[in-house]
């Protein structure tokens, strides 16, 4: 039902006869059912209420407690939006978010209707975007997600992206001059053809599952520190090849062990070349709780790795 029922057809209805009691009674009724909009309230209407026309327009905060579906266009201006616990929300047409936005349920964005967000985002249940997403509108914005998340397909990132938790990509992305970071003890799943544009950093410790391939000028390169001409404590994360160029008399370098991984870290150390290194390098590393050493001469290279089955680091040398 539209509307209140009418006491009267019309104006001439009223021209002639008293009103009835039950007149009374039901145009009492009429404004008793009618929305207080000037002092609020709760109101549970037993059927949906549908605004058609020129549209609705909220010029303060909107809270929704229940399910909501939006099917036509809709934008929210510069007052913040709340779906709250127990509020699905569902929009079928272009939406638009100009201040901050809650979704504490599931929320689904239809197939061609586009979604923009200007201010913070924040979904704290499952998202389904079938359409177009803008995150953002500078570049200083950035998107928090900390929740598992899957890529279904192509993705672009351009700006500061942070994921807390597992993240799977199962088609192309395009990291293109964006800010990714992968949060401690985060799974970061690829699919079988993914393709990674752009420099990335992880701040972490990355494990691979599979092997890694490689094409074009793709590589993995030794991170390569030169030491000056004293003794000195190095650990893995300062480099895995060492050069040191060890003049006048012989140099220690001390191999502290913080931050190797068993099984996985190495040391490369290279004693310049016999023309200007006239000096020996000792390298002092960790075995059996104390510590072990060994000689490298001008001109050579020697390795130490470190063992998977116990706390020790040992000599690899190539004959």
């Amino acid at each position: 039902m539209a509307h209140n029922t009418r006491v009267r057809d019309d104006l001439t209805a009223w021209g002639t006869g008293a009103v009835t009691d039950e007149e009374f009674d039901e145009l009492d009724a009429g404004q008793f059912k009618s929305i207080n909009a000037d002092d609020g309230g709760t109101w549970a209407p037993v059927e949906p209420i549908e605004i058609g026309g020129a549209g609705f327009i909220i010029n303060g905060p909107l809270a929704v407690g229940g399910d909501a579906a939006f099917t036509g266009e809709v934008t929210f201006d510069n007052n913040p939006v709340s779906f709250l616990s127990g509020a699905d929300v569902e929009f079928f047409d272009t939406a638009t978010f100009h201040d901050e936005v809650s979704f504490e349920q599931d929320a689904a964005f239809g197939a061609g209707a586009p979604v923009s967000f200007a201010a913070t985002a924040t979904f704290n249940g499952a998202l389904v975007a079938n359409g177009d997403i803008t995150l953002g509108s500078s570049a200083a914005d950035t998107m928090t997600v900390n929740a598992i998340t899957t890529f279904a397909q192509d993705c672009a990132f351009q700006d500061p992206v942070v994921f807390s938790d597992d993240v799977e990509f199962n088609n192309n992305i395009n990291f293109t001059g964006a800010q990714i970071e992968f949060g401690n003890g985060t799974e970061l799943h690829f699919g079988t053809s993914t393709t990674i544009t752009g420099t990335q950093t992880f701040t972490g410790s990355p494990t691979l599952g599979a092997r890694l391939r490689y094409t074009g000028s793709g590589r993995v390169g030794l991170r390569i520190t030169e030491l000056d001409n004293t003794s000195q404590t190095v650990t893995v994360e300062d480099g895995n090849v060492f050069v040191q160029f060890p003049s006048g008399s012989a140099k220690t370098v001390t191999l502290d062990p913080t931050g190797e991984v068993a099984g996985y870290d190495f040391a490369i150390f290279h004693n310049g070349d016999a023309a200007v290194s006239p000096a020996n390098l000792i390298v002092e590393y960790p075995f059996g709780g104390a510590t072990d050493q060994i000689t490298v001469t001008p001109g050579k290279t020697r390795m130490l790795i470190r063992r998977e089955t116990s706390s020790n680091w040992i000599p690899l040398d190539f004959t």
